[in-house]
């Protein structure tokens, strides 16, 4: 499908670049809560979405947008120019921005070791009204 938009030179092209900026910007996560051994990649590469709940219709969209390069790429690389909107949330701090949120799960899902990716910061980023998305509906 690619091909009909770019030729192969311009599409490397941009993979090249898109993959190599990331791989520049993403550090993989450290610490003790940091457990790859306890769930490993699937043997076939792919990383899955946790379902928080009543996910999984929201979940394979991500996964349908994701798996169309160019589109997974050209997010990935977006800037908004805007700042990380850190929000204090049960506890944790999140990054209230819906692109810097779907940012991180695509590179996550590109570059984790883990089975699964919890959507739980990107499901509050993505607002219903001005409410997160209420994962249990």
């Amino acid at each position: 499908m690619v091909e009909n938009f770019l030729n192969n030179d311009e599409f490397d092209g941009i993979l090249s670049n898109y993959w190599t900026n990331l791989v520049m910007k993403m550090e993989k996560p450290q610490g003790k809560k940091y457990d790859p051994s306890s769930s490993m990649r699937a043997e076939n590469g792919f990383a899955g979405l946790k379902n928080l709940g009543a996910t999984c219709y929201m979940n394979s969209m991500i996964q349908q947008f994701y798996n169309v390069p160019i589109f997974r790429y050209s997010m990935m690389n977006a800037d908004d120019q805007a700042p990380p909107a850190i929000k204090n949330h049960q506890g944790r701090q999140i990054d209230d921005n819906f692109l810097h949120q779907t940012q991180r799960l695509f590179t996550t899902l590109e570059l984790t070791d883990r089975i699964d990716y919890n959507t739980r910061d990107y499901c509050y980023s993505y607002k219903e009204g001005n409410e997160p998305v209420n994962v249990r509906v």
